[in-house]
């Protein structure tokens, strides 16, 4: 015990003064870096999670064209899953003498798992009813209670069909919604072979049991199948505050790094003037556990109070980051979990062992008649530094980054930063030793020359500080470009989907008196690819682009945003122009033979052209 009390005396003497207080400073401005980067991701992802589960309206979602074959739906039920089946399909409503396509949507009477289906009256969907929008209820001219044909089933309307939890799913869904019960599916007669289906089961259970049925599904899954996550990254949006993320980690990491610069000097400095005092207790018979408890205990208190000193300053930042983001953030998120918390204490107990451990050990390792020989040393070589130095900085950065080719290339190209500010600071000190100036001058570049090894370790500091900033500032313009690049200066900020003919002038009319700027009204129907210069394509094809439909417009004239890329513009009938991305996509050339399906009608045409 007698070691314990001499670690907590030299503690309360050394540990807030000189070298130390900073190194306490410096661990506790690495933590607060991580732990406020850390906490604002961590409450954003839940809060995503949360509203992507809500959005969804399940844990999962299994999208597909075609039913489910019966053994998925018993493998969810095997491993404790509840499972909701939808279908959407179009189909005609009737209304007296008026008529109008709607996209329907069957579900059970507990849809959904997550979220709010919003009906008014709020109730929860009865067989023999059915829901309309306010859309179709005013092309219909329909009202509550009143009877409407769905193709082979009279149904009543209940209400009005407000928000659903995955209407984000059809974000070109062209006709306007209506709701209707799983159990009248059949009696509409919609559901024959060859008629377009969108089925959706929605998945719910376990979080264990969930990533069981995702592992054993997805090898199943073929084209035109997906299972969809509440946090899926696969958007562009996604990807971009992926990329948002991983820029406000590098920045984090750019602090870490820095306050490991000042702990690493002050550790350094530290062990050169305990050296003797080391050398000293090995005389009077200090034992090598003695003294590796006795730092240990001081190094380990240190850790600590930095750490937290750290927890605290972090979850400030973190309020304060909130706060000044203010209507950018939604208000409600989630409490943070543990996670931040414990990467902060992580990160401070490993930083400290990589920066301690070789100056503590050749502490250590001070033989005792350095007492009576001040010029021996420990036989620990000092250049043994640089490899740990290295392997733990490439650990924080892979970790940060989880990109082990940025990891790389942070620490080459600082080496090779570090090599020529070195090559650059050893010709200025031999030009420097023969300029006749100031004595203090002279004096300053001589201490510089004799102390080359810590000249040479801060030097490594200023070309890892030049390094970060400069990969910062790389990284924000390329940020900054990604997000302005996703939607062109010219995007619109409004559509307007699904207006009825006898609509178009009033609305244009009424948009030009409000000042807005309008493009003509285009026709736009839904199709599938289904032969390519006489080669039928499937769903199995290997192309991107056919396991899914298209979007297909009529247009007299080649609209003023678009310009043809390559070919000549349509000439007349049977001719089609494609999109160039899409066309690269699909490997199709100017003058295949393109064969269509839409709304059960086979086309063919030839590409004529491609346009942006």
């Amino acid at each position: 015990m007698s070691q314990w009390r001499l670690g907590l005396k030299l503690l309360r003497r050394e540990g807030f003064s000189g070298e130390l207080r900073w190194f306490v400073l410096a661990l506790a401005l690495s933590v607060a870096c991580v732990l406020s980067v850390a906490l604002v991701a961590d409450r954003l992802d839940a809060g995503l999670k949360a509203s992507g589960r809500d959005f969804i309206g399940g844990d999962r979602v299994l999208r597909s064209a075609t039913p489910a074959p019966a053994e998925w739906l018993a493998q969810a039920h095997q491993e404790g899953l509840a499972v909701q089946t939808t279908v959407s399909f179009n189909s005609m409503l009737f209304h007296g003498d008026t008529l109008q396509l709607a996209s329907i949507r069957a579900v059970p009477g507990d849809f959904p798992f997550y979220g709010k289906l919003e009906l008014t009256p709020q109730r929860a969907p009865a067989p023999g009813e059915i829901w309309l929008s306010a859309r179709v209820m005013q092309l219909l001219g329909a009202k509550v209670g009143e009877v409407l044909e769905v193709g082979n089933t009279r149904l009543t309307v209940a209400g009005e069909l407000g928000q659903e939890p995955d209407q984000g799913f059809s974000p070109f869904q062209m006709a306007p919604r209506a709701l209707i019960h799983s159990a009248d599916i059949e009696a509409t007669g919609a559901l024959l072979p060859g008629s377009r289906q969108q089925w959706r089961y929605l998945v719910k259970g376990p979080r264990d049991a969930i990533a069981r049925y995702e592992a054993w599904l997805n090898p199943r899954l073929s084209a035109g199948q997906k299972l969809v996550k509440p946090d899926d990254q696969g958007t562009q949006v996604g990807k971009s505050l992926g990329n948002a993320e991983r820029f406000f980690r590098l920045a984090s990491l750019a602090g870490v790094l820095l306050g490991a610069l000042a702990m690493g000097i002050a550790v350094r400095h530290f062990a050169e003037r305990q050296t003797n005092m080391v050398a000293l207790l090995k005389t009077l018979g200090a034992s090598r556990r003695t003294l590796w408890q006795l730092m240990g205990t001081l190094l380990f208190s240190l850790t600590l109070v930095g750490a937290l000193m750290g927890l605290v300053a972090g979850s400030a930042m973190q309020w304060l980051t909130l706060n000044l983001l203010g209507d950018l953030l939604p208000a409600d998120l989630p409490p943070p979990s543990w996670r931040p918390f414990a990467l902060g204490l992580a990160v401070a107990f490993f930083i400290t062992l990589m920066l301690a451990f070789v100056p503590f050990l050749r502490l250590l390792k001070v033989p005792p008649l350095r007492v009576l020989r001040r010029e021996l040393e420990a036989g620990i070589p000092p250049w043994l530094t640089v490899p740990v130095g290295l392997i733990g900085l490439f650990a924080l950065v892979w970790g940060f980054t989880a990109d082990i080719r940025l990891a790389c290339g942070l620490i080459g190209g600082m080496g090779v930063l570090m090599a020529l500010l070195a090559l650059l600071a050893s010709v200025l000190l031999r030009l420097g030793s023969r300029l006749k100036g100031p004595h203090a001058l002279r004096l300053a570049i001589n201490h510089l020359s004799r102390e080359r090894g810590s000249g040479l370790f801060q030097l490594a500091g200023f070309a890892l500080a030049l390094m970060l900033f400069g990969l910062l500032w790389a990284a924000r313009v390329d940020l900054l470009e990604d997000f302005s690049t996703r939607l062109p200066a010219d995007a619109p900020n409004r559509f307007l989907v699904n207006v009825a003919d006898s609509e178009r002038e009033g609305i244009l009319a009424d948009l030009h008196q409000a000042g807005a700027i309008t493009s003509d009204f285009y026709p736009m129907v839904r199709g599938r690819l289904t032969r390519i210069a006489g080669e039928a394509v499937g769903e199995d094809a290997a192309r991107e682009g056919v396991d899914r439909e298209l979007n297909f417009t009529t247009t007299s004239a080649l609209p003023a945003d678009n310009k043809v890329t390559a070919g000549q513009w349509l000439a007349g009938k049977g001719e089609v122009s494609v999109d160039e991305a899409l066309a690269g996509r699909l490997g199709i050339a100017l003058g295949d033979v393109l064969g269509f399906t839409i709304e059960g009608d086979r086309k063919s045409t030839r590409l004529n052209s491609s346009h942006t």
